[in-house]
């Protein structure tokens, strides 16, 4: 007999064929999981890049305001020394001259 020739459970290869599919979706599963890592690792690269760059524009905008107020504060003292000078020699003169009036 001819049927007799068959295994009662073969598959006629589908379950070989079933294998290379499974194995090829794993794969395929494998490299999708790889892209996605390689993704996130690039995204977390770029995001520590953008956020170098911003506390540096930050620190730059920092020290250019501190600069900006040293040089605001230096101004003041100038002026000052100015006008307390400027206020001595007012009252020295009101003095040298109420001299001579009297």
């Amino acid at each position: 007999m001819r049927g007799n020739d068959i295994a009662p459970y073969d598959d006629f290869g589908q379950a070989e064929a079933f294998g290379y599919y499974s194995r090829a979706m794993e794969n395929s599963e494998e490299q999708e999981v790889r892209r996605c890592e390689a993704d996130k690792e690039q995204i977390r690269a770029e995001y520590q890049q953008v956020l170098k760059n911003s506390v540096a524009f930050e620190k730059r905008i920092r020290d250019r305001w501190r600069e900006k107020i040293r040089q605001k504060n230096e101004r003041i003292t100038e002026l000052e020394a100015k006008v307390e000078e400027l206020e001595r020699r007012l009252a020295e003169s009101q003095v040298s001259s109420a001299r001579r009036g009297s």
